[in-house]
C-alpha cells in the first residue's frame, strides 16, 4: 500500500515536471522570438542544437589592425562581447615622409677613398615603419598565446598589412589563426565586425 502510494506521488511529480518543463519551455522560446524580432540586444536567439556544443567555445581573439593601429578583442562565447584587451598605436605611420627622414643622408668614403659622399635610403619610410609595427602586433600575440589568453585567432587587416603581419607571427601564434579577412576594418564595431566573418563567434 506504501509502495504504490509512494509510486503515485513519483508518477504525479513527474508529470507536474514534464508539463513546468514544457511551459517554461514555450515560455523562453516565444521570449526569445519576441526579443529577435524587436531587435534587442539584452536577449540573444537560442543556440541551434547543433551548435550545442560551440556556446562555450574556446577563447578567440579578434585583431583588427592597419600600419598605424591595431585593437585586440577577446569573445568566450557565441554572439558574446568584444570584450577589448589592448590597443596599440603607431603615429610614426601617420606622419609625412619628411617627418619621417628627418636626419640628413648619412656620409661614407668613397672605395677609391678620394672622398666622402652621401648615402640614400632605398628602404621606404613608410614600408619599414609597417614593418616596425607589424612585428609589435605579432609579439604582442605571441604574448598572449604563451600566457594562454587564447585558443583562436581572427585577424582582419588591409591586404598590405595583413601580408607582413603573416611574415611576422611565430609558427605557434599561426597555427591559432582559423580565419584572416584582407580587410580594413579598424575603429568598426562588433555587429559590423562580424558581418565580414564566417567563423561563428
Amino acid at each position: 500500500m506504501l509502495m504504490n502510494l509512494l509510486l503515485g506521488r513519483d508518477s504525479e511529480r513527474d508529470a507536474r515536471n514534464e508539463e513546468y518543463n514544457s511551459l517554461a519551455g514555450r515560455y523562453w522560446q516565444r521570449r526569445y522570438q519576441l526579443s529577435y524580432m524587436l531587435g534587442s540586444r539584452t536577449c540573444q536567439p537560442p543556440v541551434p542544437a547543433s551548435r550545442m556544443g560551440e556556446a562555450n567555445m574556446t577563447v578567440t581573439w579578434v585583431v583588427t589592425a592597419d600600419s598605424s593601429k591595431a585593437d585586440f578583442f577577446e569573445v568566450d562565447r557565441i554572439g558574446g562581447d568584444f570584450r577589448p584587451v589592448r590597443s596599440l598605436a603607431h603615429t610614426e605611420a601617420t606622419l609625412k615622409g619628411q617627418d619621417l627622414t628627418t636626419d640628413r643622408p648619412g656620409r661614407s668614403f668613397d672605395s677609391a677613398g678620394q672622398g666622402r659622399h652621401a648615402m640614400s635610403s632605398q628602404v621606404d619610410p613608410r614600408a619599414h615603419e609597417a614593418d616596425v609595427f607589424a612585428r609589435e602586433v605579432s609579439e604582442t600575440l605571441e604574448l598572449g598565446r604563451t600566457r594562454g589568453n587564447f585558443g583562436r585567432l581572427i585577424v582582419l587587416a588591409p591586404p598590405d598589412f595583413l601580408g607582413r603581419l603573416r611574415k611576422t607571427i611565430s609558427p605557434a601564434a599561426n597555427k591559432l589563426v582559423v580565419e584572416t579577412v584582407p580587410k580594413s576594418v579598424v575603429g568598426l564595431g562588433a555587429e559590423e565586425i562580424r558581418k565580414r566573418l564566417k567563423t561563428l563567434i
